[in-house]
């Protein structure tokens, strides 16, 4: 209860037990700041996990089918995650992520090594 958290936190002094400061730090992958303290289990739904669109460079339109009704159903694929979608545009560009989720959705990254080897910026565009 919020008794007994009070209670708790008048048994340690701010000396013996400080807040921990918030950390703003960059992440390399997406540009976010963010705070690692707050970092989320759940990765798909939390508003501090990083989130990386599928790079333009990287979708390939895979085929186009006419269904009998006469519309176009584009598949299209992800060539760095894998993922597929369809759609009835026929540009990537014009789709947006709620339509194809994300490429990566995970932890935000503050080593630049880790994100060199990922390729991000390479794949941007």
């Amino acid at each position: 209860s919020v008794e007994t958290l009070n209670l708790l936190s008048k048994l340690f002094t701010s000396k013996e037990m400080p807040p921990k400061a918030p950390q703003q730090l960059s992440c390399y992958r997406c540009g976010l700041h963010y705070d690692p303290q707050y970092e989320s289990i759940f990765k798909t739904t939390n508003k501090n996990t990083c989130r990386m669109a599928h790079p333009a460079s990287m979708v390939q339109l895979d085929e186009s089918i006419v269904h009998k009704n006469g519309i176009i159903r584009h598949k299209f694929t992800c060539v760095r995650c894998k993922r597929m979608w369809f759609s009835e545009n026929a540009s990537y560009q014009e789709l947006i992520t709620e339509q194809t989720g994300s490429c990566y959705a995970g932890s935000h990254c503050s080593d630049t090594g880790v994100v060199a080897k990922e390729r991000w910026q390479q794949t941007q565009e």
